[in-house]
C-alpha cells in the first residue's frame, strides 16, 4: 500500500513557503528534491523565495521558457543529473508526461497544489469514433458498469498521439489517446454504452471516456508530499483513499494560520436558492446571468474587483468597470492581494456522466462530488484577492450565485456574514429547490424499518392464508382473533412460491377474479405459450394479469393501489412504440431469464411486445418501482434515450411505456395479434439465464417523496430545445381537436415539453396558452393540475431524466 504525506492548510496560509522550507532542509541534509508546481510563474516566484532562504542552494529549472522540448529535456537531465544535493523545479504538466524517472528512489518529490485526478472526454462521434475505437480493446472492470480502455497493441495509438498538430481530428483525439496509453492514467467507459457505440446492439451518439490518475505515478520516489488547500475534500484524496492509499499529515509544518477564523470583515453575497448551473444560467436568454452581472455592476461600480466566468462568457460583461478576469485555474496566483472584492459567476459542475462515474468509483454522493469539483474552484477564485493577506483589515466582499455555495463558504469563514443580493427576474420563476423530509435517522434505521414493515405485512397475510382464507383489509383487522393462525402449514410457502399473479376481467374491476398459481417458472412460461397460441381477441374478450397480490380496503374504497399490495412477484413491461428489438433487449440483460411475446396491435413494421421477467423472491412496491426504473435506466445507458422516437434526433428510442413501471398496472394475457405479421414469442432461458434476484437490483431508498418537489428543477438538457417545443405545439393543434383525443393529446403535449427541457413553470404556461386550441378549453385548463402531478411521479420522470 502506498503512503504519501500531505500539507493541508487554507489558501494563503503559506503552504508553498512551508514546502520550500522542507526543500531547503532536505537539500542541506544531502538529499535530492523534485518540486512540481502548476505554472512557470509560480516556479519563478519559488526560485526567488528559495534563494532568500538559502543563497547557496543549487537550483535547476526545466520549463518552456528555458528549453524547447520540455519533457525530453527533463528526462535527459534525470538520466544524468547534477551530482550534488540540489532541487529541480518542473511543472506538473511536464511531470505527468514523464514515462520513467531514472533512480526515482533517490529523489524526494514535493507537489505544490493538488493535481487534477480525473479527466473526461465526451464528444458526439456517432460515425467517426472508429478513428480511435478501432485501435482500442476493453480490459478489466473497475465497477460492474465501467470497463477499462486499452490500446490493442503497444503502438496502436502512436499515430494518433504523434499526428499533425495542424489536423483538427488528430487534435481532437490526441489527449485522450495519450491518457489511454499512459501508465500513469487509467481510462474507463460505461461498458454497455461503449458496446452500443461500436454497433453491436445499437448506436449511441457520444463517446464518453473517463480517466483517473493512478497513484502508482508516485510509488517509486523516496518520499512524496502533496500540499493543497481543502485536501480532504479533493477528488484526489477521495479517489486514492478508496484505492487504498494511506495519507499521513506532515508534521512540524509552520503555517501562518490553520483556518479563516481571523477574517472578521467578510460579506458573502448570493442571489438564488437554486443550485447554479449552465442550464439555469442560459434560461430565458440568460436572464439570470444578465441580472447577476447587472446587480454586481451596481454593487461594485466604484471599486476594483476580480471576477471568474466560464469560457463561453467572453470578456464583455463588466466592460468599463475596474474588473479583472481570473484565469480558469487560478491556483497559486498571489498578485491580486490588494483587491478586496471577488465575483464568481462560473458554473463548474461535473457533467451527469462524469458525476455518475465518480460516484460509482469513489462511493460518495453527488453533492460531495460537486463540492470537490465546483466549490473547490469557488474557494480558489475568491482566495486570489485580499483574503490571502491576514494583515489586511479592510472590508471584503465576495459574490457567489447560489445560497448553498454561500453557506458552504460560510462554513470556511466562520465570522462571515451572508447577504442576499436580489435580482430583477420579472415574471420568470425559478424551479423549486427539491427537498426531502427525513423520517429515519440514518440509512441503517431506514432499512431496518422497511424490513420490519415488510415482515409484519407478510406474516399477517400468511397467517390468514394458512386458515384457507384470501383476506381483505377487514379480515386483517380481525386476524389476531383467529384461533387457527398459530399453526404453521406447508400451504404458506406453497402459495407464495407458486404465486404468478392475479387475473382480472377488465381494468374497470375492483377485485381480481382469482390468483394464478403455477408450480415453477417453466410451467408458467408454458402457460404463457399456450395462451399465445389462442386466436386474436379483442380487449374486452381477453383477461389481464397483475404481478401483485392485493388486499382491498373497503372502508376507504381502495382496491388496486400500492397501499393494497401485500407483495409482487415477477415483472411485466410494455413496449408500445418503435424501438429496441426483443433480441437486443435480451442481450442487454444476458443473465436474466425472460419471456417476450407480442401484444395484439403488433405489426411487422412496429413490433409491439410485452416482457415478463420472473424473480426469485417477492417484493414490496418500492422495490418493484426501483427495479423497473433501473431496467429502463440500463436501456438509456445503452443508448436508447427516449420512450418513443423524436423527429430530427439521431438517438434511439427504447419504446417502453414508462408510465407502467409500477406494481399496480394490469397487462393483457398473450394471444395472436390482429396482424399475423406481428407474431412473436420467445423464452430466453439458456446460457445460464436465471430469474432476477431483487436484492441484487434494489438499492434501498427513502420512500417518502420530496416535498415541494419539481422534477423540472433537474436538468434534462443543457438548453430548452425550441424546435421540439414548436413541434409539440404543432402536433397538439393538429391532433387535439379530433373526437375523444383532447385529454390524451394534451397530456402528450406536456410530456413532449418535458423532453424538450422545459421546467414546470414553463410547461404550465404553455399548456395554458395551448388550451385555447382545444374543443373544450375549460376542460383542458382544469386538466393542467393533474398533468403536472403525474409528471412529478418517478415513473414519468424516468421518461426524460436522461435527455
Amino acid at each position: 500500500m502506498d503512503s504519501f504525506k500531505y500539507i493541508n492548510g487554507p489558501s494563503g496560509s503559506g503552504k508553498t513557503y512551508a514546502s520550500l522550507q522542507e526543500v531547503r532542509d532536505l537539500v542541506v541534509s544531502g538529499e535530492r528534491v523534485i518540486v512540481c508546481q502548476p505554472s512557470k510563474l509560480l516556479i519563478k516566484q519559488s526560485f526567488v523565495a528559495l534563494r532568500k532562504l538559502d543563497p547557496d542552494i543549487h537550483i535547476e529549472m526545466r520549463h518552456g521558457d528555458n528549453t524547447k522540448k520540455v519533457v525530453k529535456s527533463i528526462s535527459a537531465y534525470l538520466d544524468l543529473p547534477y551530482p550534488e544535493p540540489h532541487v529541480l523545479f518542473i511543472t506538473w504538466a511536464a511531470f505527468e508526461r514523464l514515462q520513467f524517472v531514472r533512480n526515482a528512489k533517490h529523489w524526494h518529490l514535493i507537489i505544490d497544489e493538488i493535481p487534477q485526478a480525473y479527466y473526461r472526454f465526451e464528444k458526439p462521434l456517432a460515425k467517426n469514433h472508429q478513428l480511435l475505437t478501432d485501435r482500442l480493446k476493453l480490459g478489466e472492470y473497475i465497477t460492474p458498469d465501467y470497463q477499462q480502455l486499452l490500446p490493442k497493441t503497444e503502438r496502436a495509438l502512436d499515430g494518433v498521439i504523434e499526428g499533425s498538430s495542424s489536423d483538427v481530428v488528430d487534435d481532437l483525439f490526441r489527449e485522450i489517446a495519450s491518457l489511454i496509453k499512459s501508465k500513469h492514467w487509467e481510462t474507463y467507459v460505461n461498458a454497455k454504452s461503449y458496446q452500443c457505440l461500436l454497433g453491436k446492439m445499437n448506436r449511441v451518439s457520444v463517446l464518453s471516456a473517463f480517466s483517473i490518475l493512478n497513484p502508482a505515478i508516485f510509488s517509486s520516489f523516496k518520499s512524496v508530499t502533496i500540499a493543497g488547500a481543502l485536501f480532504k475534500e479533493s477528488i484526489l484524496y477521495l479517489l486514492w483513499s478508496k484505492m487504498g492509499v494511506k495519507f499521513i499529515e506532515a508534521s512540524g509544518v509552520s503555517l501562518r494560520y490553520q483556518n479563516h477564523d481571523h477574517v472578521k470583515n467578510l460579506k458573502i453575497l448570493w442571489s438564488i436558492e437554486q443550485d447554479y448551473s449552465k442550464f439555469l444560467r442560459d434560461q430565458d436568454d440568460q436572464l439570470v446571468f444578465k441580472e447577476m452581472v447587472k446587480a454586481n455592476s451596481q454593487k461594485f461600480a466604484d471599486v476594483a474587483f476580480l471576477w471568474s466566468g466560464n469560457k463561453d462568457i467572453g470578456y464583455g460583461p463588466f466592460e468599463g468597470l475596474q474588473a479583472i478576469r481570473l484565469p480558469a485555474y487560478p491556483h497559486g496566483l498571489n498578485s491580486y492581494q490588494h483587491i478586496d472584492n471577488v465575483v464568481f459567476l462560473s458554473a463548474r459542475n461535473p457533467s451527469p456522466a462524469l458525476a455518475k462515474f465518480l460516484q460509482m468509483v469513489i462511493g460518495e454522493d453527488r453533492e460531495t462530488i460537486r463540492t470537490a469539483i465546483h466549490r473547490q474552484q469557488v474557494y480558489q477564485a475568491i482566495m486570489r484577492g485580499s483574503l490571502r493577506d491576514p494583515s489586511n483589515e479592510r472590508d471584503k466582499c465576495v459574490y457567489v450565485p447560489d445560497l448553498a455555495t454561500a453557506e458552504w463558504l460560510k462554513s470556511k469563514f466562520s465570522n462571515a456574514v451572508l447577504e442576499h443580493l436580489p435580482l430583477d427576474l420579472g415574471d420568470m420563476k425559478l424551479p423549486l429547490k427539491p427537498g426531502r423530509k427525513r423520517i429515519h435517522d440514518d440509512g441503517a434505521a431506514r432499512t431496518a424499518s422497511s424490513r420490519q414493515k415488510k415482515t409484519e405485512q407478510i406474516e399477517r397475510f400468511l397467517r390468514l392464508l394458512n386458515c384457507g382464507k384470501f383476506p381483505n383489509s377487514l379480515e386483517l383487522e380481525k386476524e389476531k382473533q383467529c384461533q387457527h393462525c398459530n399453526d404453521i402449514l406447508p400451504y404458506k410457502d406453497n402459495f407464495v412460491t407458486q404465486f404468478k399473479g392475479t387475473i382480472w376481467a377488465s381494468k374497470r374491476e375492483k377485485m381480481a377474479e382469482f390468483n394464478l398459481l403455477e408450480g415453477s417458472d417453466t410451467s408458467f412460461e408454458t402457460l404463457l405459450k399456450k395462451l399465445y397460441n389462442r386466436p386474436y381477441r379483442e380487449k374486452e374478450e381477453n383477461r389481464l394479469i397483475s404481478p401483485s397480490y392485493f388486499i382491498p380496503n373497503i372502508s376507504k374504497d381502495e382496491f388496486r393501489t400500492e397501499d393494497n399490495i401485500i407483495f409482487s412477484r415477477g415483472f411485466f413491461l410494455d413496449k408500445d412504440h418503435p424501438g429496441i428489438l426483443p433480441e437486443e433487449f435480451a442481450a442487454l440483460f444476458p443473465n436474466l431469464r425472460m419471456t417476450i411475446y407480442n401484444t395484439t396491435r403488433s405489426t411487422k413494421s412496429n413490433l409491439r411486445y410485452r416482457v415478463y421477467i420472473p424473480t426469485t423472491k417477492i417484493m414490496m412496491p418500492e422495490e418493484y418501482r426501483a427495479i423497473t426504473k433501473r431496467i429502463i435506466q440500463t436501456l438509456v445507458d445503452a443508448g436508447y434515450s427516449f420512450p418513443e422516437p423524436i423527429l430530427e434526433d439521431d438517438r434511439k428510442a427504447h419504446g417502453f411505456d414508462t408510465t407502467k413501471l409500477g406494481p399496480t398496472n394490469l397487462f393483457y394475457l398473450p394471444c395472436q395479434p390482429r396482424d399475423p405479421s406481428g407474431r412473436y414469442f420467445k423464452t430466453f432461458k439458456s446460457n445460464g439465464r436465471k430469474p432476477l434476484i431483487p436484492s441484487e437490483w434494489y438499492v434501498d431508498e427513502e420512500v417518502v417523496e420530496p416535498q415541494n418537489f419539481s422534477p423540472f428543477s433537474f436538468e434534462p438538457s443543457e438548453n430548452v430545445k425550441e424546435g421540439w417545443v414548436e413541434r409539440a405545439r404543432t402536433g397538439w393543434r393538429e391532433k387535439g381537436s379530433a373526437p375523444s383525443q383532447g385529454n390524451h393529446e394534451f397530456f402528450n403535449l406536456a410530456v413532449r415539453l418535458a423532453w424538450a427541457g422545459c421546467h414546470e413553470v414553463q410547461i404550465k404556461q404553455i399548456l395554458t396558452e395551448e388550451a385555447h386550441f382545444a374543443n373544450t378549453p375549460k376542460d383542458r385548463i382544469n386538466q393542467i393540475p393533474s398533468i403536472l402531478n403525474s409528471l412529478r411521479k418517478p415513473e414519468y420522470r424516468t421518461a426524460y431524466s436522461s435527455i
